[in-house]
């Protein structure tokens, strides 16, 4: 039985979805294998994060929203979205890091970024990927400096997300210069915002997990 075969479970039912079905592609590599490189290590990462948005996913997709007629694979598990949530769990990966293993910093963070803008620009079939990840990361960094809490983070980050219903491609977006927020109806929106927390309290902590194994065993 492979390192990461704990963490990966059954294949990801949306393939519409390049990241998921890459992701899925990875997990069936991965799970007989023990190879720690770097490249694994963010495999592991993007099957976390393609578990945001999942059908019939109790811990991310609440029972509760389901009944209101809202399921965040219907509107919100395209490669766009994906790449936003991305964004977000790279500088909070990066934090960790800089906080608990800086020895590694560099060499994990650095290889997550090339893998990162080489696996979306494909997704999505875009030049623009790197220029708006730098924009991302630049504005939720200068959220870490000022101290901003978790809910300031998900404020944009949903914002972001629903931005690429139905997988719209990313666009520029200024955290400091918003005309106004986009509404797309109070189900949509909390919908999102409930799928995001229920994604940092499971999906989230089992990165930063995988992430110190890595570290303790590369050491």
């Amino acid at each position: 039985m492979g390192l990461f075969s704990r963490l990966f479970g059954g294949p990801s039912q949306d393939d519409r979805s390049y990241v998921r079905m890459w992701a899925e592609k990875r997990r069936r590599e991965l799970s007989y294998s023990n190879d720690l490189s770097r490249e694994n290590l963010f495999a592991v990462m993007m099957y976390c994060l393609s578990c945001f948005g999942e059908k019939d996913t109790a811990e991310i997709v609440p029972s509760e929203m389901k009944e209101l007629g809202f399921d965040t694979s219907d509107h919100y598990s395209g490669d766009a979205s994906l790449f936003e949530l991305g964004c977000y769990m790279y500088v909070r990966l990066d934090l960790w890091l800089y906080k608990h293993k800086p020895d590694h910093r560099e060499a994990v963070s650095t290889t997550f970024v090339k893998e990162f803008i080489k696996l979306f620009s494909q997704a999505l079939n875009s030049r623009d990927i790197l220029s708006l990840f730098d924009q991302r990361v630049t504005q939720y960094g200068k959220l870490a400096r000022t101290g901003a809490d978790l809910e300031e983070y998900h404020r944009h980050l949903s914002q972001l997300i629903l931005r690429t219903r139905d997988n719209q491609l990313p666009q520029s977006y200024d955290f400091e210069n918003i005309k106004e927020p986009l509404m797309l109806g109070i189900i949509d929106e909390f919908g999102v915002k409930t799928a995001l927390i229920a994604w940092e309290e499971y999906m989230l902590p089992a990165s930063l997990r995988n992430i110190e194994k890595y570290c303790d065993l590369t050491e």
